[in-house]
């Protein structure tokens, strides 16, 4: 569905609100009807503010996914973000076996980092 079809059925409902507001049957029925000696100072139609904005209020914006912290993190199904840890890439020779078994494991975000990451992966 493209743009301007999502705007001109907008424009159509927004015509037919306004159209059905100002009949006289229901300004008639309605709580708020002014009597005729009072009026109340014109101001502008909501169609008129609605066409005459610009297309980009119109709509929401999207939100850009930051795609380093894409590449290096994951959300579980519990909403939790993990990670592999670092440097096990090279140099792995001199290091212990015990430090090689623990960098093999997967690192969970903290609270702190979670809020951080749910900024940068909206998506996730």
């Amino acid at each position: 569905m493209s743009f301007s079809t999502i705007f001109s059925s907008v424009r159509n409902v927004v015509s037919t609100h306004m159209r059905m507001a100002t009949s006289p049957m229901v300004q008639a029925s309605s709580r708020f009807a002014v009597s005729p000696a009072v009026s109340a100072p014109s101001a502008p139609s909501m169609t008129s503010f609605l066409f005459s904005a610009p297309v980009r209020f119109l709509h929401k914006y999207k939100l850009k996914t930051h795609k380093g912290t894409q590449k290096r993190w994951r959300r579980t199904g519990s909403g939790l973000f993990k990670r592999q840890k670092v440097g096990k890439r090279h140099l792995n020779t001199s290091m212990s076996p015990k430090r090689g078994r623990h960098l093999r494991q997967t690192a969970i975000a903290n609270t702190t980092q979670r809020r951080v990451l749910e900024k940068l992966l909206p998506y996730a």
